[in-house]
C-alpha cells in the first residue's frame, strides 16, 4: 500500500494540545507538568469545593470546559511542525475525544486546529470511541493507553502510543513516532525538523541509542 493511500489519524489533546497545562493553570493546582502520571491526575488534587477530600470528575469538569477554556489551550512546540510534516506523507485527520455535554468543546476543537494547524475544519473529527475507525491503512497517533490499544484489537489499523508522562511507555512512545517514519516511508530530513522538540517529551532520550536498538529489534511497539 503506497503511503498517500493511507490516513493518519492524530490525536489532539495531550498530542498536539496541552490540555494538561491548561487544567492546572484553570484550577491553580498545587502541582507542575512533570509532577503527572495518570491519566486522571485531578484525583490527586485536593478539592476546592470539599475541604479535606480529594477532587472528584464534576468539580474538574466544571472549570475545564467552555469554549474559551478549549480555544485557549496553548499547543505544544511541536504541533505544527508534527502536523505539518505528516501532512507531507498521508492525508491527516485530527480525531479527538469530545466533551458532548459541553456544547462549547467540539466548535473550540475545530477553531484550535484551524488556527494552530492551519488544517481545514472537515478534517478534524469529534469521535468518542476511535477503535471504530481502525481498519487497514489507518494509523492512529494518541497519548491514551486505551484508545491505543482498542484501536489495535479493532479491525486491522494500527495505534502508536505518543510518548506523556501519563502512559504506559516513553520509550515506546517515542520509538512509535521513529515508527511512522518508517512505515510511511518518512524522510529522515523532515523528520529531524520535529526531532528536538519531541524528545522534550520522551524525557529526552537519546534518539541514536533508539535507532540502535531498533536495528537490533530490541524495541517493540504498542506494547
Amino acid at each position: 500500500m503506497d503511503p498517500k493511500d493511507k490516513i493518519i489519524l492524530l490525536d489532539l489533546d495531550g498530542v498536539l494540545a496541552d490540555f494538561v497545562s491548561a487544567s492546572i493553570r484553570v484550577h491553580q493546582a498545587p502541582t507542575t507538568y512533570d509532577d503527572i502520571t495518570t491519566y486522571d491526575y485531578w484525583k490527586k488534587w485536593p478539592s476546592n469545593d470539599n475541604r479535606g477530600q480529594k477532587m472528584d470528575d464534576d468539580e474538574f469538569w466544571k472549570l475545564c470546559s467552555g469554549y474559551d477554556f478549549w480555544y485557549g489551550i496553548e499547543p505544544y512546540a511541536w504541533a505544527e511542525d508534527l502536523y505539518k510534516s505528516l501532512c507531507k506523507i498521508s492525508p491527516v485527520k485530527i480525531v479527538t475525544r469530545p466533551r458532548f455535554d459541553d456544547l462549547g468543546c467540539i466548535p473550540a476543537k475545530i477553531q484550535w486546529s484551524v488556527k494552530h494547524l492551519g488544517c481545514n475544519p472537515e478534517d478534524v473529527i469529534p469521535l468518542y470511541d476511535k477503535s471504530l475507525l481502525s481498519s487497514e491503512g489507518h494509523l492512529l497517533i494518541d497519548d491514551s493507553d486505551e484508545n491505543v490499544d482498542a484501536f489495535n484489537a479493532g479491525y486491522g489499523g494500527l495505534a502508536v502510543r505518543f510518548p506523556a508522562n501519563w502512559n504506559n511507555s516513553y520509550l515506546h512512545g517515542w520509538t512509535a513516532v521513529i515508527d511512522v517514519a518508517q512505515r510511511f516511508k518518512f524522510e529522515e530530513e523532515t523528520f529531524r525538523a520535529i526531532n528536538d522538540k519531541l524528545r522534550i517529551a520522551a524525557k529526552k532520550v537519546d534518539p541514536d541509542s533508539l535507532h540502535s536498538k531498533l536495528s537490533r529489534g530490541d524495541v517493540t511497539y504498542g506494547t
